[in-house]
């Protein structure tokens, strides 16, 4: 018997409406509890269903986590995984403390007093305005965005196919702080007129084009970090490059403050890095191994307080940490050799 159906791209939506149901039903209990005090088996049946309920929340949130790593997360769609993300975890929280708060004192015999009856259920029944705001955040991802749809991931892939094919050949930037680079035979000019140095020697770098893509090429060891655009909070940063033929890391950045304050997803040999640089103290928030080198889709997220580095759509490190300020958006490589890029794109989602 296979345990997921085939239309069902993981177990989170089958499992997430069962915690739910518990909890009301707990609620539910406690309510009757109250109203039929003799019947002190509603007072164990709630205690009952808020522990499995709890238990459910526990399966749901893990679930959850696993299938934010594997289903398609449209750009838009960031910020309110994330908030669902976190108010799924104060839900386990809150009901795991509560859930263990009730076994205690129904142990002690503290909950027949009516005044403690009634506290407790107020403190059950405000859980569950919790729930509701998890349920309405994981309900927005999948009735506004589509997450986990194949029908919208499939039209979603062929209006992607569609734009490429139309790329226009300038750069483009809006006051949110978005921007695009698309490839063409003036990518070298538009680059140069753009972005800004923020670190490095320019005299070190060679500025080219390579089957219309933008070539930088340094043939000794050097660094560069170079920003384009206004300020941004919630971004999503998705670059195109090939670093076959470049010994060192490449680094998108994010949230720049200045050349030693920025959030980082990086690529170095194998290895994939995500993390930040703070006052010129590095902080790694998770690593993952990558392909071998050539052509790379990197795609590094940064929405309320969660952080995501993707390769080729697949999710490779994910961390939390505070929100630094808006900052500007770019790129930075450390070492020789040559960093070919093809397209970058910057969407500001501080809209959203």
């Amino acid at each position: 018997m296979q345990l997921i159906p085939d239309w069902a791209p993981n177990i989170h939506p089958l499992i997430i409406h069962f915690p739910i149901a518990l909890l009301f039903l707990a609620v539910l209990a406690d309510v009757l509890g109250l109203v039929f005090k003799k019947y002190r088996w509603f007072n164990k049946a709630a205690i009952g269903l808020f522990f499995t309920g709890w238990l459910g929340a526990v399966a749901a949130y893990l679930s959850g986590r696993e299938a934010a790593e594997i289903v398609k997360i449209p750009s838009v769609a960031f910020p309110v995984i994330s908030r669902h993300a976190d108010l799924a975890l104060i839900v386990v929280w809150f009901f795991g403390i509560y859930a263990l708060l009730r076994i205690v004192l129904s142990w002690k015999g503290w909950d027949r007093k009516i005044a403690v009856s009634v506290i407790l259920f107020l403190i059950g029944a405000g859980g569950l305005i919790l729930v509701q705001q998890t349920a309405e955040r994981g309900g927005e991802l999948v009735y506004r965005y589509g997450l986990g749809v194949a029908a919208v991931e499939a039209q979603e892939n062929q209006a992607t196919e569609i734009s490429e094919e139309e790329e226009i050949p300038e750069l483009m930037i809006s006051e949110d702080g978005s921007w695009i680079l698309n490839g063409g035979d003036e990518v070298d000019k538009i680059f140069a007129k753009s972005f800004s140095l923020l670190s490095g020697n320019i005299e070190n770098l060679q500025i080219g084009i390579e089957h219309d893509a933008l070539t930088l090429t340094t043939k000794q060891k050097s660094s560069f970090i170079f920003t384009v655009g206004a300020p941004a909070g919630d971004v999503v940063f998705t670059a195109e490059v090939n670093l076959r033929d470049f010994d060192g890391r490449f680094l998108l950045v994010h949230h720049v403050q200045d050349s030693s304050t920025y959030d980082f997803f990086a690529v170095d040999k194998g290895q994939a890095r995500l993390g930040r640089k703070q006052n010129g103290i590095v902080k790694i928030w998770d690593t993952g191994a990558i392909q071998a080198p050539g052509w790379l889709t990197l795609k590094a997220v940064g929405t309320k307080k969660h952080f995501r580095g993707y390769i080729n759509e697949k999710l490779i490190a994910h961390g939390h940490g505070m929100d630094l300020p808006p900052g500007k958006t770019g790129f930075a490589f450390t070492g020789s050799g040559k960093v070919i890029v093809k397209r970058m794109e910057v969407q500001s989602l501080d809209s959203e």
